[in-house]
């Protein structure tokens, strides 16, 4: 007998149907597993876009704020002061806000300000640029107080390239943690999108509604404060969900290097004024002979610094004397049973002696000296001073009345007047003239070699024909593997490879290294050609 089986066999329509149904589903999955890896490619593509669109940005700023702070009419290096929240003035306005008195480390964070700012830095120029990033945010801006002017206790800060070395900076570090720079002049922030918790709503929204923190190796890394002079800031990823700020910066290196240029280009506008005015017949004119390291005109010198007008000092009294920078220091002693005990700008004091370099003050209890731009350095206390102006070097001095002394050294102990150092050039003209107030108050005079031939064959980089060119001498190379000196530079000098750093520049003949040649860890000359 033949057993029957059963077979579960399939109706060919349904089975066609469910299987187009299985596919269908198939389909839909894959096409939503599609449509979301599709959604976060756009996503993150979309956050490459920005993040580009931010660092671009971010990198007019800070293009924008050298050039405002290099080109700056009255004081090339100063920063404008943070647009902060204030109590007595419109809030987040674009405007600098500025300190006059009581200036502390909570006064240089706020957003980067579109507009100068009065009284404190003038004219009021606008940087020229958005200053926004991707989400429409405008930049904050953090700056070290050594480039910060205020009209207060507080004077203008001394620009020359010895303040890379002489202060401590901002830093900044990744966003692993790891330090990049400790020489940060400014840093400019771009806040993102708020983050939860982050509320941007209202008139005065704080600080922390717009920049980040993170937490990296147990250690917090803030964005948010700035309570100390070498305060810290960070660099975002561009993967951490609650850190979204983005930054760049500028080293105090970095604006030196380009103030630097300003300088030279200042000095040898002046040296071919110079030309011009040595005398009416073209063929007959010339460059001023070079000075010594007291910029005192030496006769027939071709190589050495600038030749600058000698320091003419006229003391009225023993409280008051008015001269012009280029001077080493002057110093106002008390004669009477009291102490200084405040100082500002480029002044310092030590028991009843007062001794400034630049623009500045010292105060005792009831007595301020001070020392202007313009060179005038006068004291509120009449008849209980002595004024004692020391020069660089020893030199000759011409001095009389009750101003005595020589050798680099003067001592004022009432009316009388003073000229150091003296120049032993017999030619009319010894000196370039008119030099702006700001040049000579931050002594870039000491920071440019200058060089001459009368028969113009100098040479920079192949370059023949030139009968005039400066060479800018940076800040001392005090670390190894050093300059081509082979040991730390050390100023003032009457050694050029105390100031000059390659062979080309140190060798005393007619060849200079080239004008465009790479700055480097042991070389920061920069060479201009002044003529032709």
């Amino acid at each position: 007998m033949i057993q029957s089986k059963t077979f579960n066999r399939c109706n060919a329509p349904a089975c066609y149907q469910r299987g187009a149904a299985l596919m269908l589903m198939m389909f839909i999955l894959g096409m939503a597993a599609l449509a979301y890896i599709v959604k976060s490619m756009n996503a993150a593509s979309m956050r490459t876009e920005q993040d580009v669109k931010t660092m671009v940005a971010l990198g007019e700023a800070k293009g924008a704020l050298i050039a405002w702070s290099v080109a700056h009419k009255n004081w090339p290096g100063i920063m404008p002061f943070p647009d902060r929240l204030e109590t007595t003035s419109p809030n987040y306005d674009g405007k600098s806000d500025c300190v006059t008195n009581g200036l502390n480390n909570s006064h240089l964070i706020g957003k980067l300000p579109l507009f100068g700012d009065a009284p404190c830095v003038s004219p009021q120029d606008g940087l020229g640029v958005k200053a926004v990033d991707s989400s429409g945010e405008r930049f904050w801006y953090a700056v070290s107080k050594n480039l910060i002017r205020t009209s207060g206790s507080d004077s203008t800060p001394i620009i020359n390239p010895s303040i890379i070395d002489t202060k401590p900076w901002l830093r900044v570090f990744d966003a692993n943690g790891n330090l990049i720079s400790n020489r940060v002049a400014v840093v400019i922030i771009a806040p993102g999108q708020p983050l939860a918790g982050q509320n941007r709503s209202g008139a005065t929204p704080p600080v922390g509604a717009f920049l980040d923190e993170i937490v990296i190796g147990g250690a917090t890394y803030s964005n948010r404060d700035y309570d100390q002079d070498n305060e810290d800031f960070i660099m975002g990823g561009t993967t951490n969900p609650t850190f979204n700020d983005r930054l760049v910066y500028i080293t105090i290196d970095e604006l030196t290097y380009a103030l630097e240029k300003r300088a030279s280009q200042e000095a040898g506008q002046k040296l071919r004024d110079y030309y011009l005015a040595s005398n009416v017949d073209p063929a007959n004119r010339s460059y001023p002979y070079a000075a010594d390291v007291n910029n005192a005109c030496v006769e027939n010198a071709n190589f050495g610094f600038l030749p600058i007008q000698p320091s003419m000092a006229t003391c009225t009294s023993a409280q008051a004397c008015t001269l012009s920078f280029p001077m080493t220091q002057v110093k106002f002693t008390l004669d009477m049973a009291e102490n200084y005990d405040a100082k500002s700008g480029a002044c310092t004091y030590a028991g009843n002696a007062c001794t400034c370099w630049g623009v500045g003050s010292c105060t005792a209890s009831s007595i301020t000296f001070s020392c202007t731009v313009g060179g005038s350095c006068t004291s509120t206390s009449s008849g209980h001073f002595t004024f004692t102006y020391t020069s660089k070097l020893s030199s000759n001095t011409d001095a009389n009345g009750s101003c005595l002394g020589g050798n680099g050294t003067v001592t004022c102990t009432g009316a009388g007047t003073f000229v150091s150092p003296v120049t032993n050039c017999t030619s009319t003209k010894k000196w370039i003239e008119n030099l702006p107030l700001w040049f000579l108050a931050n002594r870039w005079q000491d920071y440019i070699y200058y060089t001459r031939s009368p028969t113009s064959s100098l040479e920079s980089g192949g370059r023949t024909g030139v009968s005039a060119l400066l060479v800018s001498a940076g800040a001392p190379i005090v670390d190894a593997p050093f300059s081509f000196k082979g040991s730390p530079q050390s100023r003032p000098s009457n050694n050029i490879a105390d100031y000059l750093d390659s062979a080309e520049n140190t060798d005393g003949d007619s060849v200079f290294d080239a004008t465009n040649k790479q700055k480097t860890h042991i070389y920061n000359d920069q060479v201009f050609i002044v003529a032709p």
